[in-house]
């Protein structure tokens, strides 16, 4: 099975650029076999995620974007698979979308988390953003993190971030 393939490669401690192309060509094999097979875009997130966390190709900064896809959609085919709903979570905190990793915790882990979090509250910052338009594309750091409006304010790490706001037909 291509899936399980592909979870060793993800399972190696050592991985580098041929292992994620063998991991993505693997869970596309899956896919093509399968469409709706959760567990192999549960793979795709987390592979893409790493992607973006040790550069290997060249548009690495688009890969944590085309995570959270990849985990919405293993989410959206498998509700009850629990690797759809840990790889969207790791994702969500990677683009520090707290809220929706959080919402990905089991209920006696989120207590635990939440004392660590309101511990970090000083080293995050919040981002409010006023966009004229609805439905205009918020990506921070290359990540999309939401469309215009934003319910709640975004946490990000403290420090310089790169904001983009895309909406067709605006510049």
């Amino acid at each position: 099975d291509y899936f399980l393939r592909a979870r060793q490669l993800l399972q190696k401690p050592d991985k580098n650029r041929a292992l994620f192309d063998d991991m993505d060509a693997l869970l596309r094999r899956a896919l093509a076999l399968d469409p709706n097979y959760a567990d192999a875009y549960a793979g795709l997130a987390w592979a893409h995620q790493l992607n973006y966390q040790n550069r290997w190709t060249e548009d690495a900064d688009n890969c944590l974007g085309r995570a959270i896809e990849y985990a919405d959609k293993a989410v959206t085919l498998g509700p009850q698979e629990g690797f759809g709903h840990t790889i969207a979570g790791i994702t969500a905190f990677f683009m520090k979308n707290v809220a929706r990793g959080g919402a990905e915790l089991a209920p006696d882990r989120a207590a635990a988390v939440q004392v660590d979090l309101t511990q970090l509250a000083g080293k995050v910052a919040r981002l409010s953003l006023q966009v004229d338009q609805p439905g205009a594309q918020i990506s921070v750091g290359g990540a999309a993190v939401g469309r215009s409006p934003l319910a709640e304010p975004l946490v990000v790490d403290v420090g310089e971030r790169r904001v983009q706001v895309e909406l067709p037909g605006y510049v």
